[in-house]
């Protein structure tokens, strides 16, 4: 048994097919199936009345989470009958989470927001949301039923193809403003961790999908940053709405945190972490903290900043900083989860993923190499001139059309700061180096490393 555990209390139906699906959950100690939620005592005796058939979950919260668990049982059981599922009716057989606490209420109006906002399940979640009472646990013949009876009646099961995005809720971002985007054919999104290439990738795409090197709008405005929240989510959809042109759409979200739709491809940028660390490190000390807090509608801080922390420090902060992705991707964990996960989808025909140092090696093939995976024609005469375009320098020259976010820098042109490869190596010892090393194998598989590390990594 785990040190720590947690319970979930849930009613979806007919307990029996539910405490068979929940049961064999990774990180699932032990289930019940019960009665809950109404007016009698001893309900398993007979008088059910007001209750709901309920399972209750342990669990390792070290191994799964209560959002995991709740999303599974989305998955399972269908939220939009009221008081039935599948042949069986009746308020027994009602959706409905009972929560232990504050948190777990959250998390569970969180999540039937999230499932509501899919379009998962083509209906509207009914779903109630009621504080933890008396769990009675039912008798011995309903106990592990289907385990005893395999063949017996149940209209539980997984729907295929059904996965909630992860979310990813961190300052100034939420990866939830993705839920229910209206995708058309064509669609770019391009997902990238920062300080990987994010506004290189827009620019390249601008002038892919434009064909000229003078861009008809700012960037900002051709290519939203969906998930920022910044501007509210109904402007940015509007926007969206109304272009005409190609759309390629700005998110530091992870694959695993969107909608994945085939009329979309997802191009994901990459470079060594120690230098997108060493590049995170020189933004935020250009970053306008005064005018993020007023944008956010956040009070002036009681005391001045402490002075800058010196870069081999802070950087050595940041390989050990163990931060939940979740919350914080601006982290070595958030930046493995992001890889790893892209890595991992790399073969399906709509997964895009270049490596920075491919950019700066070879900039004008790389820029073709994109123009046939998404099925873009450029005249020969154009290419110069749009190469050209996408270089550091011109970026830099052209930077207050250029920046996500004007206002919000101390100087625009050095936003566009391009880093030395190498240089997070090089201010790191032996020891300091291994280390890092030794934390990144833990993150990611060997053959994503030596990709990611190479000084010239394959395409």
């Amino acid at each position: 048994m785990a040190a720590n555990t947690e319970t979930a209390v849930l009613a979806g139906g007919c307990f029996w097919g539910m405490q068979e699906q929940l049961r064999h959950r990774d990180g699932v100690i032990s289930t019940r199936a019960g009665y809950t939620g109404g007016e009698t005592e001893n309900p398993a005796e007979g008088d059910h009345l007001g209750h709901a058939e309920a399972v209750e979950v342990v669990f390792d919260p070290g191994r799964t989470s209560y959002r995991d668990i709740i999303e599974f049982f989305f998955q399972v059981h269908d939220p939009t009958t009221r008081d039935r599922q599948g042949e069986d009716a009746g308020a027994e057989y009602r959706s409905e989470i009972f929560c232990m606490n504050g948190e777990q209420r959250r998390v569970a109006e969180a999540t039937i927001a999230d499932v509501e906002a899919s379009g998962l399940w083509p209906g509207t979640v009914v779903t109630g949301i009621s504080g933890a009472g008396t769990f009675w646990e039912a008798g011995a013949e309903d106990q592990d039923y289907l385990q005893r009876h395999p063949d017996g009646p149940t209209c539980h099961f997984p729907r295929p193809g059904w996965k909630l995005p992860r979310r990813y809720q961190e300052e100034g971002r939420d990866s939830t403003r993705w839920l229910g985007f209206p995708f058309r054919d064509g669609d770019i999104v391009i997902s990238t961790p920062s300080k990987t290439g994010t506004t290189w990738a827009q620019m390249i795409c601008a002038l892919l999908i434009f064909g000229e090197p003078q861009l008809p709008a700012p960037l900002g405005r051709l290519s939203p940053w969906l998930d920022h929240l910044v501007a509210p989510r109904e402007e940015v959809y509007a926007l969206l709405a109304a272009q005409q042109h190609r759309r390629f759409i700005k998110t530091h979200t992870p694959l695993d945190g969107l909608p994945l739709d085939p009329r979309a491809s997802y191009l994901v940028t990459a470079r060594h972490p120690l230098d997108v660390a060493v590049s995170f490190y020189y933004h935020l000390a250009n970053s306008d903290e005064a005018r993020w807090r007023e944008l956010r509608g956040e009070p002036e801080p009681p005391a001045p900043p402490p002075p800058p922390e010196p870069l081999h420090d802070w950087l050595l902060r940041w390989i050990a900083d163990d931060t939940d992705p979740a919350e914080d991707l601006e982290t070595l964990p958030g930046l493995m989860r992001h890889l790893t996960d892209a890595w991992a989808r790399r073969g399906e025909p709509n997964v895009l993923l270049v490596h920075y140092e491919n950019l700066c090696a070879d900039l004008d093939g790389q820029m073709r190499w994109l123009a046939s995976r998404l099925g873009i024609t450029i005249p020969a005469r154009a290419w110069p001139e749009l190469v050209q375009a996408a270089t550091f320098e011109n970026m830099a020259a052209h930077a207050d059309q250029l920046i996500p976010a004007p206002g919000l820098f101390k100087n625009n042109a050095a936003f566009f700061r391009r880093g030395r490869s190498g240089a997070g190596r090089e201010i790191l010892s032996g020891a300091e180096l291994a280390s890092y090393h030794a934390r990144a194998s833990a993150m990611a598989p060997p053959d994503m490393l030596a990709w990611l590390h190479s000084p010239t990594p394959e395409p």
